[in-house]
């Protein structure tokens, strides 16, 4: 039995499960025989891509320190972060705050994210022109 959750990518067609790798997903489904097992659907969502860090911190960090200047990048960014949603975990039975980071963000979170520090620091989001965000 796997001792991780399994995750795959599927897309729904006419309401129905279209599985890309359908055998190698059989072939796992096997090692669960006879045994109770939880599904979870949910929507798939774009990680937030290196490109989009990279203009983060090359170009809007930098844009931001030239027109307020007086701190640092990552002063900047862990500022930033508080416009973050908190999430919590428990351990032991102890609920504890995770730090929050931009990594977990989906593509779309993180514009929403660069939204959110141009209304509040009043800085324009540079042209992102022959950029993939």
């Amino acid at each position: 039995m796997l001792s991780v959750p399994l995750k795959i990518i599927a897309r729904v067609k006419n309401g129905k499960l279209v599985v890309s790798g359908l055998n190698k997903f059989e072939d796992v489904l096997r090692n669960f025989e006879g045994e109770d097992v939880i599904v979870t659907v949910e929507e798939l969502k774009n990680k937030r891509t290196l490109e989009q860090n990279a203009f983060l911190w090359g170009v809007y960090y930098p844009t931001i320190i030239d027109a307020l200047p007086g701190h640092t990048k990552n002063e900047l960014h862990e500022y930033f972060k508080e416009f973050l949603p908190s999430k919590y975990i428990t351990v032991f039975g102890k609920e504890i705050k995770v730090e929050k980071s931009t990594t977990k963000l989906s593509t779309q979170e993180f514009s929403a994210f660069l939204d959110e520090i141009c209304r509040t620091t009043g800085v324009p989001i540079p042209d992102t022109a022959g950029w993939k965000l």
